[in-house]
């Protein structure tokens, strides 16, 4: 070989050389990567291992158990035996299902929302319209003070005749302090007749006041006084025999019972005012008041109101004697009236009476006279047409209306639940500044409140986004970072299955501390780890095999060319050596 030819090879050798030699760290360089990508891979796996997830226990009415991956859906998901909950955003809205947020937009109120969600049904009842009782109540009284009316027949004169006969007498008395005078007119009204005396009676007759025998009074005959005239005593006579045998009907006539009397109306002083028509009364030639007539020879009346006096006189027997009720408590008699204040006009001085009163008396009389002898009539006609227009409002007596009736009750209670929640409910702010307050929960004006919709429920509640509502890495993210919270119907202790928000309260707490909320570990997501794991080793070792075998063939090339190098660097030595010597 030439010289020139061996310079030429060593320089290829060298150069294949160094090239062997930057391959080679190239080489060691990619196993060095290789060593840190295993470390990583290591250290994924190792935290992959430490993965968990949160699932919902749910127990079913046989007792055996099955977890769920935590879903929204899975969670909001309606099952019996459930604990209910609700996911709440930031702004305090209960996030719903698509479902739920669709029957409750639908639902006018609570009622309509069970209909929708198939826990109840809407049937048609009856029931007592409450209306109609009180319409009965309305019907009108023909026993009502304003259907009757006052008559002018002679009963209505006789009153007026009993003014005119007793016109001196009541004059003397109420106007000249003469109250014995007024004898005259209560002698003629007690078993008097005319123009021969009662053949029943014998006198002097002796009459026991209602204090009974120890107070009575006697009549010797009945004088005349101012009232001695045929007129007056036939007048008169017809008065007595209606008052002490009864009216025309035979019927006994008993004192005014103005106690619980709609027509007396008490007064603070505690007389009694009652309206009246009384005849009108005129000053007549011989000065004294008489009534007066019309045409026909009915008495004139007017309708005024009259004072009606009770007594305190300071003498009990002497109050007794001048009111309207015997001892015992019941009514007296026209009759035992008359009898009591004839023995009070004769004893009125002894008995401490102040002539006030008396004279008060005597008008409670006039007044007892006028109601006794002013007779009243049925207003047919009035009645009738108040009837007749009362029939014309006659309701129902039965009415049918719709309600429902729970055919699932524990579904029921869920979506009663559920509509409180999303009816504006958590909005209000008396609600929840008595929150705490059972009575107010649990009040009938509270669950009236929200049986209808309320305006805000438009704010409290939001339809949860598709991709979402089933995804449990999402649900497990935003409860543990806090973008979701939790609340949980809570019941105390006198629960009961109800339709109505009652016993039970919406109560926010944390998911871990919730007994069907549990964390456990991911094992897919351990074994997906392990996989990628162990695929990821076994590319690391086929490269790393591949890497060891390339730097074999370098070595071996490597031992192959240094050997030519170093053989062909001993031939140059030599001829360069022996050409030295051929030519020194």
């Amino acid at each position: 070989m030439g010289m020139a030819a061996s310079q030429a090879r060593l320089l290829s050798i060298t150069m294949r050389l160094t090239s062997n030699e930057f391959q080679s760290q190239m080489i060691s360089n990619s196993k060095t990567r290789l060593a840190n990508e295993t470390q990583a891979a290591s250290e994924e796996y190792m935290e992959a291992l430490n993965a968990t997830k949160l699932q919902y226990v749910y127990y079913d009415d046989n007792g055996e158990r099955t977890n769920y991956d935590l879903t929204a859906s899975t969670l909001l998901y309606y099952q019996p035996l459930k604990n209910q909950y609700a996911l709440v955003n930031r702004a305090g809205q209960t996030m719903v299902n698509h479902n739920d947020a669709t029957t409750f937009q639908q639902a006018a109120n609570h009622d309509e929302f069970l209909v929708l969600n198939d826990c109840a049904e809407m049937v048609e009842k009856e029931r007592d319209n409450p209306e109609y009782p009180i319409w009965q109540s309305q019907e009108p009284d023909p026993d009502d003070p304003k259907y009757q009316i006052v008559s002018k027949d002679s009963s209505c004169k006789l009153y007026a005749q009993f003014v005119d006969a007793g016109d001196f007498c009541r004059d003397q008395a109420l106007n000249h302090g003469g109250a014995g005078c007024y004898i005259h007119v209560l002698n003629h009204l007690i078993d008097f007749s005319y123009p021969t005396a009662d053949p029943n009676i014998t006198y002097p007759a002796t009459y026991e006041t209602s204090l009974g025998s120890s107070h009575t009074i006697t009549i010797g005959y009945h004088n005349g006084g101012g009232m001695c005239d045929a007129d007056n005593c036939a007048t008169m006579a017809e008065i007595s025999q209606q008052i002490s045998h009864g009216n025309e009907d035979g019927e006994i006539i008993y004192a005014p019972d103005i106690k619980g009397n709609n027509d007396y109306k008490l007064n603070a002083d505690g007389s009694y005012t009652i309206n009246i028509d009384t005849p009108i009364l005129t000053v007549g030639g011989d000065g004294y008041e008489h009534p007066t007539y019309d045409a026909e020879g009915n008495p004139i009346t007017e309708n005024k109101d009259v004072t009606y006096y009770t007594f305190n006189t300071g003498n009990a027997e002497a109050d007794q004697l001048l009111g309207n009720y015997m001892p015992d408590g019941s009514l007296k008699t026209l009759k035992q009236k008359i009898i009591d204040l004839y023995y009070v006009v004769q004893n009125y001085g002894s008995m401490g009476v102040p002539y006030e009163d008396l004279e008060n008396a005597l008008k409670n009389f006039q007044v007892d006279m006028n109601t006794a002898f002013t007779k009243k009539e049925f207003d047919k006609e009035a009645y009738e047409a108040d009837r007749q227009e009362w029939l014309k409002n006659e309701p129902d007596k039965i009415i049918k209306y719709n309600d429902i009736e729970i055919t699932d009750p524990d579904k029921a209670e869920w979506y009663t639940n559920l509509w409180y929640r999303m009816n504006g409910a958590y909005d209000d702010e008396e609600l929840m500044q008595n929150a705490n307050d059972d009575d107010y929960n649990n009040s009938d004006e509270l669950h009236q409140k929200y049986y209808e919709k309320t305006e805000a429920s438009q704010q409290s509640w939001v339809e949860f986004d598709d991709t979402l509502i089933n995804s449990s890495e999402w649900l497990q993210f935003a409860l543990e970072s806090g973008e979701i919270t939790l609340e949980k119907v809570v019941f105390n202790e006198d629960y009961d299955t109800t339709t109505e928000l009652e016993n039970k309260t919406w109560t926010a707490v944390a998911w871990s501390s919730t007994t069907d909320i549990v964390e456990v570990e991911d094992e897919l997501a351990i074994t997906r780890a392990e996989v990628k794991y162990n695929q990821a080793m076994r590319e690391i070792q086929a490269k790393d095999k591949e890497y060891d075998n390339d730097i074999k063939k370098l070595d071996t090339e490597h031992n192959a060319l240094q050997t030519e190098y170093d053989s062909i660097k001993s031939v140059m030595d030599k001829n360069m050596e022996r050409s030295f010597k051929a030519f020194s």
